[in-house]
């Protein structure tokens, strides 16, 4: 798959995840997190493994877990890059 640039990224690249990602109740999280390219025998796919795993808290009552997640296009209005 490639990046932005239509560079050709790799499995065990490191990469880095940047932008600005809509979530539930009108919140947005800013994500600036360095992860490497894996690949899922399960899921017959590869997925971003992020470096430094931990969970976000989004107000009183919620948080998301920053972990692992599939390597994929995301859907419009789902993720902004930053220009």
């Amino acid at each position: 798959m490639p990046d932005r640039n239509s560079k050709e990224i790799y499995e065990n690249a490191s990469v880095l995840i940047t932008g600005i990602q809509e979530l539930d109740y009108g919140i947005t999280y800013e994500w600036n997190e360095r992860a490497v390219v894996r690949w899922s025998e399960e899921e017959c796919g590869f997925y971003l493994d992020v470096i430094n795993k931990r969970e976000v808290s989004l107000c009183q009552d919620g948080y998301f877990t920053v972990d692992t997640f599939p390597l994929r296009k995301w859907e419009e209005g789902e993720w902004e890059d930053r220009v």
